[in-house]
């Protein structure tokens, strides 16, 4: 990118560096250019093939970290940088007041290497995403972690995939978490949290008020865990979407998250994907479809579902037109359930995409969520057809329910007429 001599060209520059394929000169005067004021990059990029970074070049980064002015986004990973690595690198952290994101994935990070790293986070107020994903955490790792979110005011986004703690490294998560109020969005997936740890979850749920976001992912509670994060869930209004993919859900599990969708409208998206809730699951599922307004965006895909639960589903969205992404993918159906499709979308004009498994029946109904014929759905949608009352109600009376709303309309704009012309009437007698 061309650079005037003048004015900082503040647009993102990326600057991408294979340390495995770059001689050291090189890639010194790579690094040493990000404390540089006419070509400093915005974002940097190091990989290598998941190889070792040299130490040597940790501390020019570190250095350069202190004096940059521009940089915005840094991407490790993959480096195994190490605990050492951390330390030196959390020097520069603490004198820079530019850095928004970091990214630390798989970087063979312990409980030692988040000392340093915690530290640092009580200085820096500048960081506002940090993903610390595969990584060696552990419990101990996350006390270092919890205490410095406690005293850090800037993190909103923070990424803790794969690290390997368990119900203890939840406590001391959701004491700082308490404390904490600007941190939306949080990942704990592919970790060993079991029920002892939702409960530390439920907790965070029920007084913390600033996350919109949480991913439990393939973690390893049961049904008492179920249990403690629906508390939690009815108590919270600041939870939008959360993901429960592979958590081996069945339909008991399902009956307490129904129940909780029942109070919670705030709730938006929700991951179901790869569990077992079966068509007894389902069925507790669209019983609180019916009364939830709010959620819009459903994966089911991989639940064991088959037709019964699928006609379940069929006849919640005929009468409900609120959810607009639906993924049925990997169950078990049979094609006369894709039959009910169509029938369904001649009711619904809100859904805009529906996935499946069965590929011999998508052209049926798939021409039905184009743009064009999902306008063409909302001009046929009548509001009696979705109307408790006016939905039992025969055919022959839906006419007449019409001519009387438009004849009601009519009127009024007629009214707004004449009391136009009695004003102006009067008016025009206070002037002579």
């Amino acid at each position: 990118m061309r650079r005037n001599n003048n004015e900082r060209d503040l647009e993102e520059y990326l600057l991408r560096i294979d340390h495995k394929k770059t001689d050291d000169d090189k890639m010194r005067t790579k690094l040493e250019r990000i404390s540089s004021h006419r070509c400093a990059p915005t974002k940097l990029i190091l990989y290598g093939s998941s190889s070792n970074i040299k130490f040597e070049y940790i501390e020019i980064l570190s250095k350069s970290l202190e004096t940059s002015l521009y940089l915005v986004h840094l991407d490790l990973s993959g480096n195994k940088i190490g605990n050492d690595g951390l330390k030196c690198l959390s020097e520069g952290l603490k004198l820079n007041s530019t850095l928004c994101h970091i990214e630390l994935r798989g970087n063979a990070i312990s409980k030692d290497g988040m000392m340093y790293l915690s530290e640092s986070l009580k200085i820096n107020s500048s960081i506002k995403i940090i993903d610390l994903g595969r990584n060696w955490i552990g419990d101990i790792g996350m006390k270092y972690l919890s205490n410095s979110l406690k005293v850090n005011s800037s993190i909103v986004d923070i990424r803790l995939h794969k690290n390997q703690f368990s119900h203890k490294g939840m406590m001391y998560l959701s004491e700082a978490l308490l404390v904490n109020k600007t941190i939306t969005n949080i990942d704990i997936s592919h970790n060993s949290i079991r029920d002892e740890g939702m409960v530390y979850v439920s907790e965070i749920l029920k007084h913390n008020s600033s996350i919109t976001n949480i991913n439990f992912r393939d973690n390893k509670f049961g049904l008492e865990g179920i249990k403690s994060l629906s508390e939690g869930l009815g108590c919270n209004s600041s939870i939008t979407e959360f993901d429960l993919h592979g958590i081996s859900i069945n339909s008991e599990g399902m009956m307490y998250l129904s129940n909780t969708f029942k109070k919670n409208n705030f709730v938006k998206k929700v991951d179901l994907h790869n569990n077992q809730i079966g068509c007894e699951g389902m069925r507790y599922l669209c019983e609180s479809l019916e009364i939830n307004s709010s959620i819009t965006t459903i994966d089911i895909s991989y639940n064991y579902i088959e037709h019964k639960g699928h006609e379940y589903l069929m006849n919640v969205l005929k009468t409900r037109n609120f959810i607009k992404w639906i993924n049925l993918y990997g169950n078990t159906h049979y094609p006369n359930s894709y039959e009910l499709v169509p029938n369904m979308l001649h009711y619904n004009y809100s859904i805009i995409y529906l996935q499946h498994s069965y590929k011999n029946y998508s052209r049926n109904y798939c021409y039905l969520l184009e743009p064009r014929n999902r306008r063409q759905r909302i001009i046929e949608w009548m509001p009696w057809k979705n109307h408790h009352v006016c939905r039992k109600l025969e055919p022959r009376f839906h006419d007449i329910i019409l001519t009387l709303l438009y004849l009601f309309f009519i009127s009024q704009i007629f009214l707004r007429r004449e009391k136009r012309k009695l004003r102006q009437k009067l008016r025009q007698q206070k002037k002579f």
